[in-house]
């Protein structure tokens, strides 16, 4: 039996691409999902997918950039499932051109969605992942270590979003230690591991403490989408 049966996972962006392959991989795996994207026949699509391995799947529409909105959700996903063990975040937004080129509120809303709609989401279910010794997995790019011509609001969200994850794990290890102190079950080693998911591996490492944060794919290059999920 897979180590990820029975575990509750809430997935971003999981109405396309990145979101929904990883909402195929955990269902698969035997995890139960809360499914959260503003496109909501996407999302409804998503979960039938994922209730074919008898599975839980809750639709938890909101869009990553209203606080209100993912708060709602969140209260909604837990309710739904009893709990939250697992956060994939893959929400995404980009736009490609010039910088000059590139309108100001195109520019803002990536910045928005890829960066600060992470945060948002993150400040929200970290108190429920540390009650339940959970997990954070987050889809990274190439772009979070390197920067290329025409993406150059796609290039900072990036590496805005690995900068905050490191700096949070570290945050966070005092706080593991206290908790398992207080004999919380612990999982050994996992401090010096990193968590990775992109579109073409499985979601191993979901186990991972929640002060074990992903530091992006190896592999994922930018897409040309105006949106993504």
């Amino acid at each position: 039996m897979s180590r990820l049966a029975g575990r509750r996972v809430l997935i971003t962006g999981a109405s396309s691409g990145v979101g929904r392959a990883a909402t195929d991989a955990y269902a698969s795996a035997g995890a139960h999902v809360a499914l959260m994207a503003r496109g909501v026949e996407g999302l409804q699509r998503a979960a039938l997918s994922a209730r074919e391995h008898d599975v839980q799947a809750v639709v938890v529409p909101a869009d990553v950039t209203d606080r209100d909105e993912v708060d709602a959700a969140l209260a909604e996903a837990i309710a739904r499932l009893g709990g939250l063990d697992v956060l994939v975040s893959c929400a995404a937004a980009t736009v490609f051109g010039d910088f000059s080129d590139v309108a100001a509120r195109d520019f803002d809303r990536t910045l928005e969605v890829s960066f600060l709609g992470a945060v948002n989401v993150t400040r929200a279910v970290l108190p429920e992942l540390e009650r339940h010794d959970g997990a954070i997995v987050t889809v990274g790019s190439i772009l979070s270590r390197t920067s290329i011509p025409t993406f150059s609001s796609y290039c900072a969200a990036k590496h805005a979003l690995r900068a905050f994850y490191e700096a949070l794990s570290v945050e966070l290890r005092p706080r593991q230690q206290d908790h398992r102190r207080d004999g919380a079950p612990r999982r050994d080693q996992h401090a010096a591991m990193a968590a990775h998911l992109d579109r073409h591996n499985p979601p191993h490492a979901a186990l991972a403490s929640v002060g074990l944060l992903a530091r992006g794919s190896r592999r994922s290059a930018p897409r040309r989408d105006r949106n993504l999920p």
